[in-house]
């Protein structure tokens, strides 16, 4: 039987009462990056609710991709008679081919597909690169199960499992299927199959589809990738390091600074306020204070700052925090509470997979939803954005320098290294600039500029780290969001320095496989910076 190289998912067939439903949760608990398509749901639902069939194959498939998924509420009896009907419009594999054309739109591999029935559906799926799993159960057991689950006979069920058998010709999978599993082993899972459903990792970058915001493409590269080669813009982003110059010499009220430049003593930060002042700038350094970070980045930002014969101020961010914001602190602490309980992994995996989806809507740090946050940076941004503006528009000061590897504007297909801050439409704006993506520089650009001015990595660290080496916060959360979520939460922030060239790719992974060790919890972290009151009372 032909197969691609790489599987594209796993196709599980079976007589009724075979546990092909069972089956496919299992997977899905276990493989919880995998997409799931369910044949009448994706294929056959839809279809029932159109008033007139396309009068070709072409046109059909093109319309059941368009179509959202509905599970239809119609009986066994007339769903056979569709499914005939079905098959005598477009042939007998139409629905393998229907399944194939909604994966290739709307899925990224790998997926897993049940409610497949018909021997040529299985093969035409296995001939596209999918893995046909059958579950081998015998007749007997079968009928049992099915009459169970229905409340029916047991003679009844056996002429349902019969019924099918004659119509779907089930068991000629069986001879042809790349995976059998037999009664008893539910359980187990074959190893074609966890090869198959594995996170699977971008070309490019370190995003894995274990996070399920990600997708792969027919190349191999997520989304972010493949939409970084296709919209970056060298000739927009010279014109914006123009109007960065620009803003060289226009000092703040008291005449002393024209740029506050982010430090933490660190390598990106150290290097990019070298880098600012050799441009030109006076820049004020400043380290902000939300009481988790750890304390030896003060007195070393300070000192980098005093080397290069530059003002420094540590900015206490705790006064920003929005009663909003203090509320998402006390949910997110309530969340990492209800992790601690090990024997419930399985509903704390759920819930910090929802909380990690939901928290990617509310991005902006305009957000007036309170809600727990898996990613502690996504939380701290909401204070550390309004206190940008704020400290730079008390010192008139224009223009805020960031060492962070980052860029802007993703959602309007353009890639920026600056952001503008006007909370009010009359009020002052503050130009927030991510100097590294800015001036495209590399790790190796870092090094050069830590060289000349004799800064050397701190004992116990390593050159790139993940967000947990200088916040305890992300500190506290790291080994937990990474265990229930199944991957590294610092992964997306890594992998844009790998997309933009910054970093490679093994130096991200290296990055996102050291731990952190945390003595405290998320709430005990919290608690000792004076952002979170409450006393824990019960878990979620």
């Amino acid at each position: 039987m032909p197969r691609s190289k790489v599987s594209r998912g796993i196709v599980i067939c079976g007589a009724p009462g075979s546990g092909k439903s069972t089956f496919a949760g299992m997977l899905v608990e276990r493989f919880s990056s995998s997409e799931t398509i369910e044949a009448s749901s994706a294929v056959i639902g839809p279809a029932l609710a159109w008033k007139v069939l396309p009068r070709t194959r072409a046109a059909f498939l093109r319309r059941i991709t368009r179509n959202t998924p509905k599970k239809p509420t119609v009986s066994r009896a007339r769903a056979r008679a569709f499914f005939i009907l079905l098959t005598r419009s477009y042939g007998e594999d139409i629905i393998g081919r229907a399944i194939d054309s909604v994966v290739r739109t709307r899925c990224s591999s790998p997926v897993i597909v049940s409610g497949v029935r018909g021997g040529e559906n299985a093969r035409f799926l296995a001939a596209r690169g999918f893995i046909v799993a059958y579950l081998d159960v015998p007749a007997t057991l079968a009928a049992k199960r099915l009459a169970k689950r229905d409340g029916i006979p047991e003679t009844m069920a056996r002429k349902e499992i019969a019924d099918e058998e004659d119509l779907f010709g089930t068991s000629g999978i069986k001879r042809s299927a790349q995976v059998r599993i037999k009664p008893g082993r539910s359980g187990h899972v074959p190893s074609i199959i966890l090869k198959t459903l594995s996170p699977r990792e971008c070309a490019r970058c370190v995003n894995t589809v274990a996070n399920p915001s990600i997708r792969l493409d027919a190349r191999g590269l997520c989304q972010v990738c493949a939409g970084y080669a296709c919209h970056f813009n060298a000739r927009s982003l010279a014109k914006e390091r123009r109007a960065f110059l620009r803003h060289r010499g226009k000092r703040g009220s008291d005449g002393r600074y024209d740029v506050m430049v982010g430090i933490s003593g660190g390598k990106d930060s150290t290097a990019t306020l070298a880098a600012v002042k050799a441009l030109g700038f006076t820049p004020l350094a400043f380290t902000l204070d939300s009481g988790y970070y750890p304390m030896h980045i003060f007195p070393r930002a300070k000192a980098v700052a005093r080397r290069l014969g530059i003002d420094h101020v540590r900015i206490d961010i705790r006064g920003y925090a929005r009663p909003v914001d203090l509320a998402s602190f006390a949910l997110t602490a309530r969340l990492y509470d209800g992790a601690a309980d090990g024997t419930q992994r399985e509903s704390a995996s759920k819930a910090f997979r929802a909380a990690y989806a939901e928290g990617r809507k509310h991005y902006s740090a305009r957000c007036t939803h309170a809600l727990p946050f898996v990613r502690s940076c996504q939380l701290c941004r909401r204070l550390v954005i309004r206190a940008y503006h704020a400290e730079a528009a008390k010192r008139g000061i224009t223009l805020v320098v960031l060492g962070m590897n980052e860029w802007a504007g993703l959602a309007h297909g353009r890639y920026t290294g600056l952001r503008v801050l006007q909370p009010r439409r009359n009020g002052p704006a503050t130009t927030v600039a991510h100097f590294p993506f800015l001036f495209q520089r590399t790790i190796a650009d870092t090094k050069k500029t830590l060289r000349s001015i004799g800064w050397h990595v701190p004992r116990g660290e390593s050159f790139i780290e993940s967000n947990a080496n200088s916040c305890l916060f992300a500190r506290a959360a790291e080994t937990t969001a990474t265990r229930l979520l199944g991957f590294h939460p610092d992964s997306t922030r890594l992998a844009r320095e790998v997309t933009a060239g910054f970093i490679t790719k093994a130096q991200a992974r290296a990055a996102l496989g050291r731990r952190h060790e945390s003595r405290k919890t998320v709430r005990e972290v919290l608690e000792g910076a004076g952002i979170l009151h409450e006393k824990r009372t019960v878990s979620p």
